[in-house]
């Protein structure tokens, strides 16, 4: 059955949303075609849509409102009118394409917008440059890409990961008494080196007396669906997440017990003195899912709302910020301690 659902409109603090008619089980794409239409937008003057759920980009237009549930319940929509910049980007068949961009992007943001093309996952898509392998969170600008730059894609389609299908056993993170910080070693064993981020601390079969880690960087993390693969041996069949580390950023966690219950952290900043953050490997629990949220320690938080960065921002008793106008729209409550407050089955 359908129903109504506010959508805030971006870039806008606190002065448009619309109404629209949606229903849980459906496509996120559908939503954000009837969000468009009534905002009267003409497709040929959009680059890109996306939808967002407590400031979160839903990454995959084919699922279901319901399975971003766990972001949160302040839904956003942004759309990005095409820009006259472009870029070329050429497979392997010598088959181009061409992305219109943005200089602040970063080369994940270009990888999804390739991803509407060529329909990999943007983890299998590797962009090169002169050379030079595109790394994820660098931006366009910090390699000179130029209007009418030509970039090389390959296709490095990657296997494995672990996804159990009916909970994952993982530190439990809601327990911040049990975080310790750790200094670095110069004589710390292989396969043991942190990366600033979010740092996966996992069990392989090839090193039984100690854990490897798996640096992931900066950005989200869906436990159940991130690939690992051993530092040592590099098989990614033998080796079992266990626990979380964090160095020179700042990360919080949305999770789903396999209770039922919902947990969203706040922000927690690990500074360069803290060295590495780690979360207890003893203290296990069953997460039914688990996101791991992680930010460069500069980066400005933005209102969940509108998605514009806060400079200034009316916090609430709980500690969360928003503009004060979009506060207003949203009924004079806190929309992500709201929707904590409920138990989330899915």
């Amino acid at each position: 059955m359908a129903t109504k659902l506010e959508v805030f409109i971006a870039d806008e603090p606190g002065t448009q949303s619309v109404s629209v008619p949606f229903q849980d089980d459906e496509p996120i794409f559908f939503l954000i075609e009837r969000i468009s239409d009534c905002l009267d937008e003409k497709c040929e003057e959009i680059e890109r849509r996306d939808l967002y759920v407590g400031g979160i980009r839903l990454e995959d237009q084919q699922q279901t409102m319901a399975t971003y549930r766990i972001f949160g319940n302040a839904v956003t929509y942004r759309a990005e009118k095409r820009q006259l910049k472009r870029f070329f980007v050429r497979d392997l068949t010598g088959r181009t394409y061409y992305v219109n961009y943005h200089e602040h992007d970063t080369i994940e943001d270009i990888k999804h917008r390739i991803q509407e093309f060529k329909h990999y996952s943007p983890d299998d898509l590797k962009l090169t440059f002169h050379g030079t392998v595109l790394e994820n969170s660098r931006t366009v600008a910090d390699y000179h890409l130029q209007d009418g730059s030509t970039i090389g894609l390959k296709i490095e389609l990657r296997g494995g990961g672990y996804a159990p299908a009916i909970g994952i056993s993982f530190s439990d993170v809601s327990d911040t008494k049990s975080v310790r910080k750790q200094r670095f070693s110069k004589s710390a064993p292989p396969g043991r080196i942190v990366e600033p981020g979010a740092n996966i601390e996992c069990q392989c079969e090839c090193t039984p007396r100690y854990r490897v880690i798996c640096p992931k960087g900066t950005g989200l993390i869906e436990l159940s669906q991130a690939k690992f693969t051993c530092p040592n041996c590099h098989q990614h069949n033998k080796i079992v997440p266990v626990t979380v580390g964090f160095t020179k950023c700042k990360y919080r966690f949305h999770g789903i017990r396999n209770t039922g219950e919902q947990y969203t952290s706040e922000w927690k900043e690990v500074p360069p003195e803290d060295c590495y953050q780690l979360f207890s490997a003893s203290n296990q629990t069953t997460w039914k899912r688990l996101v791991i949220e992680t930010a460069k320690l500069n980066e400005r938080e933005v209102c969940t709302m509108c998605l514009v960065p806060l400079t200034v921002a009316k916090k609430l008793d709980c500690g969360h910020g928003y503009h004060e106008a979009c506060h207003a729209k949203w009924k004079s409550s806190c929309p992500i301690c709201r929707f904590n407050q409920h138990l989330l089955i899915c």
